[in-house]
């Protein structure tokens, strides 16, 4: 897989057959001296390995018996979310990066910790 660029000399010739100047020959009627090639995509599964817990098929991972996430990077033994360290946040990551944790903890419209879990019509925590 991957790409390449084929390319090949153009000319332009008379109708008698003489090679002349290109700047004669209409640009719409000129072939392209330069073309895309091997454009058959990559193999999806050939840069994922699944954190070593799962197998992709078809450009999808799918985790061994308790993990879970895109990559199975989640192990059994978190019950929330991977910070990008590999730390667990036993809750949720509001969008300032923080854990938001707690039984009843969700995030607001803003993304912001709501540990009381209470929100108002607006999607605000209260």
């Amino acid at each position: 897989c991957s790409t390449g660029t084929m390319k090949r000399a153009v000319r332009c010739m008379s109708s008698e057959g003489r090679i002349v100047d290109n700047a004669l020959c209409s640009p719409s009627e000129m072939p392209t001296g330069v073309d895309a090639c091997n454009t058959v995509p990559c193999e999806p599964c050939d840069s994922r390995d699944c954190s070593g817990h799962g197998e992709c098929m078809a450009g999808e991972c799918t985790c061994k018996s308790g993990y879970r996430g895109m990559e199975c990077e989640v192990p059994p033994s978190c019950s929330g979310e991977l910070f990008n360290n590999g730390t667990c946040c036993r809750g949720v990551i509001a969008l300032d990066g923080r854990c938001c944790e707690g039984s009843t903890a969700v995030l607001d419209a803003r993304g912001s910790c709501c540990s009381s879990g209470v929100l108002d019509g607006c999607g605000i925590c209260e």
